[in-house]
């Protein structure tokens, strides 16, 4: 990657894979003697890709490595950092905006802000002692497009509960403005999820970065709920 010129500085610092990874740019302008701005940034850019595409599933046995790149695969290089720290997707949900800055190491803000949004969904993935007792045994969800999905789930819910299934369709029993107080707690508790893929059921998806699109928000809490739970 053009560096070759360091090595001697890295060797004589006994810089190994684990250090490497630790490095910041005061690091390579006073140990390894690198003065150029310019290159550090380089460096430092590199050093970022190369945190992304890492393997670490010897020591990412939560897949913390997959939640944090289901945010978009900038969030993977703050995966070795956060282990080092002894985080994973349990202990996750306990951290705060202030843990990610000092234990984490996550300078941009945006990117905290971001992670702290997806720990509070993870948090309101936790069913409340409260619950309604027929949501605790619940064996399907089922979620679909209002425009051309409705008849559909209606036939598939049918049928599964002639077959003996408890089945809950979301439309039922949640009114708007009431997915995060209710919706996820509906699907952590079911066995089954099923996404009625009707035509052009997931065209809004592709421009909703915001995730508002009712389909896009009940599948991303699913792979959200799927990679925390293993």
């Amino acid at each position: 990657i053009g560096f070759s010129q360091y090595c001697a500085e890295f060797m004589s610092s006994r810089v190994d894979g684990d250090l490497l990874l630790q490095l910041n740019e005061d690091m390579l302008k006073e140990d390894i003697n690198m003065r150029n701005g310019i290159l550090r940034k380089r460096f430092m850019r590199e050093l970022r890709h190369l945190k992304r595409i890492a393997d670490y599933s010897s020591c990412d046995t939560s897949k913390l490595y997959q939640l944090l790149n289901s945010l978009g695969h900038v969030y993977a290089e703050y995966t070795y950092c956060m282990l080092q720290s002894g985080v994973d997707t349990e202990n996750l949900r306990l951290l705060n905006e202030e843990q990610l800055l000092n234990e984490c190491k996550i300078e941009n803000s945006i990117h905290r802000s971001k992670i702290s949004e997806t720990i509070k969904n993870i948090n309101q993935t936790i069913p409340e002692e409260e619950e309604s007792s027929d949501l605790r045994n619940l064996d399907v969800f089922i979620s679909y497009r209002r425009s051309n999905g409705s008849q559909l789930a209606s036939l598939l819910k049918v049928h599964l509960q002639l077959r003996g299934f408890s089945v809950f369709i979301d439309v039922e029993r949640l009114e708007a403005g009431n997915f995060d107080s209710n919706l996820l707690n509906s699907i952590k508790q079911a066995k089954h999820f099923i996404l009625v893929l009707t035509p052009s059921a997931l065209d809004r998806c592709i421009s909703d970065n915001e995730c508002k699109d009712w389909v896009h928000k009940v599948s991303h809490y699913l792979l959200l709920l799927s990679l925390v739970q293993g």
